[in-house]
């Protein structure tokens, strides 16, 4: 009980920081307005401070849906993360098979590359010259 009528005071507290200064003063000078003030808020009985507190009471259940609505949600999610997960690890794995292919590959090949290839052409077609002459 307690805890809701601090929260009242500090909403009233608010409401009463955004009220004009003409309408404090008239507030002041009238303790059964004020009164009547504080009983409406905390009624939120539809009184012209009462509007917060359903405005409150809204937000509330509005904040409860949208909480049930993403439960609802997380069953989908949860199995859309692993999906995911064991998608990542799919493709770590034929990351690494295409990278141990590569290598293999190389190492047929002898490390030759086209440019080693067309040196050792030249060379041979050089020696063949040579032995003609």
């Amino acid at each position: 009980m307690l805890g809701s009528e601090y929260e009242t005071m500090r909403s009233l507290m608010s409401l009463l920081e955004q009220t004009p200064t003409e309408d404090l003063k008239a507030l002041v000078n009238n303790e059964q307005q004020l009164a009547d003030m504080v009983t409406d808020f905390k009624k939120g009985n539809g009184g012209p401070y009462g509007i917060l507190e359903s405005e409150r009471q809204l937000l509330v259940a509005s904040n409860i849906s949208l909480g049930e609505e993403n439960l609802k949600k997380e069953p989908r999610l949860t199995d859309a993360r692993r999906r995911l997960e064991d998608s990542y690890q799919t493709a770590n794995q034929l990351f690494k098979r295409v990278k141990e292919l590569e290598a293999m590959l190389e190492n047929e090949k002898g490390g030759t590359s086209i440019e080693n290839a067309l040196d050792q052409l030249r060379i041979a077609a050089q020696m063949a010259e040579e032995e003609s002459e």
